[in-house]
This record gives structure tokens, sequence and C-alpha cells, in this order.
């Protein structure tokens, strides 16, 4: 039996530095060639990182070495690129939004079914040890039935943080014109949806909507109107019902916060990895003094009462590295996905990302993001 998985890179911008940081950590994973139709990044990419380029997608296509094609192209190359690499005999892994257009998701997916492949992609970070923690606590009881969610992807006012300078470690300038012209919707949503369906399952009903509310985002010379705000509501079939906000002008926060019957749980940022569950159970006396400034207003008062939330003890094993996480500001692996249908392929198993979990969320992202504020409601 095979031991690797021999992957290629197809896109070699910003983002695939990331994919590259914890690549160490998964021997399965034998990154061989990379590939992008601009062949100065492909260049760089493959001098720092010591990668063999191809010159064209054909010389990966036609590799019969090549197990696995991680597709990081712009979201509007995103269904083409896994198409060929389908058509090739490959397995993918395809960056977000899976494709702009959901029955050419659904055709991908069908592809793979009928050619005995496995086709996966992102987001991923509910993969992570937080997430498992997350999920452990809900099966424990800990705060009673769980009934409510906040789940908060607000990445901050962006456009006033000069990212028009970001570059990542080997020159690429972060996309600027290809992220601000899809906008926050199709860009980020995907993130706090797939933590939603991942810990209450499938969505039965929803109403939801974007905008821009501010349609003067200056970066250097150039003014974007692209969406910039996305809420919204989901009924589970579990009976849960979470709440979702998604944008790129409130300050930064991307908390979950679930709500029970005996108290609540918090996460406070869905892009780190390592990011501890924090309990509060409820009692008489707690939420009485909550609604008292006088106490609630003080550190000492909120540690008298027990008002800040406690650390839970892990109830897993982590098994997930933590010495790359210094050297990512976001503390995000990049690589989970990668990694979890490598494993799939290998020990011939499902991936825990579903194609039918990749679908779901792909088509609640397309539908908030496409219903505007304003408009008559959706459910």
């Amino acid at each position: 039996m095979k031991s690797k998985i021999k992957i290629a890179f197809v896109g070699c911008g910003f983002v695939s530095d990331y994919y590259m940081r914890t690549m160490a950590h998964y021997p399965i994973l034998d990154l061989v060639a990379v590939y992008d139709q601009d062949v100065e990044r492909a260049a760089r990419f493959s001098k720092y990182y010591h990668i063999p380029f191809c010159h064209t997608y054909e010389e990966i296509l036609h590799n019969p070495e090549i197990d696995l094609v991680v597709n990081l192209t712009t979201p509007q190359s995103h269904y083409l690129v896994s198409r060929q690499a389908l058509l090739a005999g490959k397995n993918v892994y395809s960056e977000k939004p899976f494709t702009l257009d959901q029955d050419q998701s659904e055709e991908l997916i069908l592809m793979a079914r009928e050619k005995g492949l496995r086709i996966s992609g992102a987001p991923c970070a509910f993969l992570s040890t937080g997430a498992r923690q997350l999920m452990a606590e809900l099966h424990a009881g800990t705060i009673g039935q769980p009934r409510l969610a906040h789940i908060e992807m607000e990445d901050g006012p962006i456009h006033l943080m000069g990212p028009d300078k970001w570059k990542n470690n080997f020159g690429i300038p972060w996309p600027v014109e290809s992220e601000f012209t899809l906008g926050s919707g199709l860009e980020h949503l995907g993130y706090a949806l797939s933590w939603a369906i991942f810990l209450f399952g499938s969505v039965e009903r929803w109403m939801g909507a974007s905008s821009c509310v501010l349609p003067s985002k200056k970066i250097g010379a150039e003014v974007f109107s692209s969406i910039d705000y996305s809420v919204a509501v989901l009924k589970h079939r579990s009976g849960v019902v979470s709440r979702i906000t998604c944008g790129i002008v409130a300050p930064k926060d991307r908390g979950i916060t679930i709500v029970g019957d005996k108290g609540y749980l918090r996460l406070d940022d869905m892009w780190d990895n390592n990011a501890p569950v924090k309990k509060l159970i409820f009692t008489e006396r707690r939420l009485k003094a909550d609604r008292k400034a006088y106490i609630a207003g003080t550190w000492l008062g909120r540690r008298l009462f027990g008002l800040n939330p406690k650390k839970c003890k892990n109830r897993i094993s982590t098994g997930q590295p933590k010495k790359w996480a210094q050297s990512n500001n976001m503390k995000m692996d990049y690589l989970l996905g990668v990694h979890d249908l490598a494993e799939a392929i290998l020990y011939d198993r499902p991936p825990q990302i579903s194609p039918e979990f990749v679908l779901e969320v792909n088509a609640l992202t397309l539908q908030i993001n496409n219903q505007r504020i304003g408009d008559e409601i959706v459910y």
C-alpha cells in the first residue's frame, strides 16, 4: 500500500504560502509540483520552497504519479481547474468557494463519483482541535441541550489596514482586486457556515441576505463597492438556531457562542486551531449579578460572582502541532482538509469534509451572498 499521496498545487498566489506553513507536519503529503499561469509566481514559489514548477497545467494533468490536485486558483477558475483535474483522473481539493455556480458544483461532485475519485474543499478550520473540543463539550452535555448559536466572521475594516502592501513569504501580494471584487460574502461566509453545519447538522430553513454598507472602500487609487456584510439565521434539523454575521466593516470578531439550557460555551477565534473552549454555567446568583452594573462592571465583582467563563478541561488528545502557530498570525492550519482527503485516498474511507457537506456550504454561501438586504426574504 502507498505510504504517501503525491500532490500538486495549482495556483501559487498569496494563499499558497499558508498551505506550506505546516507541510512538514504531514509526512503522508508529498508536494511534487506546482503550477501557476503566471510563470514568475510559480518560479518564486519554486525557488523559495525548492519544489519543481511546471510551465503548463497539462504537465500536471499528464503526470501519472500525481494523486491529488490542490486547487488554489482564483474563485472564477475553480470550476474549470477542478473539472480538468477530474477528467485527467486526479482527486481534487479546492479552495473556497467551491464554484461560483451551484450547478457546476453538483456537476463536479457527480463527475468525481462516476470516476471513482475523491473530491473535497475548504474551509477546513472545523477539523481543528478547538472544534473537536467544542463538540466534545456539547456531547458531554456541559450546557444541557444546545438551543442557540452566534457565529461571527467579522474580519475588521480591512481596507483601512493597507492590504495593498501585504505580501507573503516569497513576495506575492495579497489579491486586493479579487478579494474586494468578490466581496466578503463569497470570501468568508463559508467559514461560519461550515462551523454551523459541522456543529449542528444540515439546515432545513434559513433567512439571510448581504449588502454593501460601505460603498467607498478605498485601497490605493481604487474604490470598491462590493459586498461587505452578510447576515443569516439558520434553523438546523437538530433544532438549534444559529445566527451568522460576516463582514469586513465591523471590528474583528471570529467568535462562536453556543447557548444551552444550563449555560453557554465560547470559542474566541475560529481561525485559531488551538483556541480553548470556555464555559459559563447559569445560576440565579450569577444571572442576577450580571445585571447589576456595580458588580458586572468591575473585575473584582466579576471574579467574586464567577461571571467570566472558565476554560474547559481537555476532553480529547489534541494531536495537532502547535510549533507553527507562532509564525502564523491567524494560527490556522490550511492543510487540515488536504490531509483529511489524502488519508481518505490512502485508507479508502470517506473524507470528513464530504462532497455533500461541500455542496451544502457552497449552496448557502451563494444564496446568502446573492440575496440583498431589502429584497423579499427567501426561506
